[in-house]
């Protein structure tokens, strides 16, 4: 007979849980420490392409004239098709000359879609390095011998996978920052 808890856990099912709790961040660590190169590169890239974006469509739309240019062709079909909506630059698009977008809103509608699909790539790399090729290569079976449930390491991955995707996100703020985009 086994003494329960106040939730009706027994004293061996909390010590395998703190085990598997114990094994989930020693993988998480072994996974962030085969990463860090790559997230470090995958993190600058994507930094110093939002920070060179803004700088250069500054550059690029230093005029009203040429924002409210800008801002009325991101509000076509056709470019809308690729880079969404449009948001803020709706007067750009209704014919007002008087109102050009700011150039947050056209480094947004034109460059975040990028960074965007950099982050997806970085994501899908990541799960299928981590799930598939260690299924191929057998390192899959070790972390199964371990004291891991079954289908734990995708958990552990998807952990993972967000730590990243957040040290990226961080990443393009401060490029978006450094390149004189305003935060509001």
């Amino acid at each position: 007979m086994s003494v329960q808890d106040a939730d009706g856990v027994s004293a061996p099912e909390l010590t395998d849980r703190f085990a598997e709790l114990l094994a989930a961040a020693s993988l998480a660590r072994a996974i962030l420490r085969r990463e860090a190169r790559g997230l470090a590169v995958w993190a600058l890239g994507l930094g110093v392409l939002a920070w060179y974006s803004c700088a250069a469509l500054r550059d690029t739309y230093s005029t009203t004239a040429l924002r409210a240019a800008a801002g009325a062709l991101e509000r076509t079909p056709g470019v809308a098709a690729f880079t969404g909506p449009g948001l803020g630059l709706e007067r750009a698009a209704a014919g007002d000359p008087t109102t050009a977008p700011a150039v947050s809103a056209i480094v947004a509608n034109e460059v975040l879609l990028y960074v965007a699909l950099g982050a997806a790539v970085l994501a899908i790399l990541t799960v299928i390095r981590h799930t598939r090729a260690t299924e191929e290569t057998g390192q899959a079976e070790l972390v199964r011998a371990g004291a891991l449930r079954r289908g734990a390491e995708g958990g552990v991955v998807l952990l993972v996978l967000d730590m990243e995707l957040t040290v990226v996100g961080i990443a393009v703020l401060v490029g978006l920052l450094l390149g004189g985009s305003a935060v509001g």
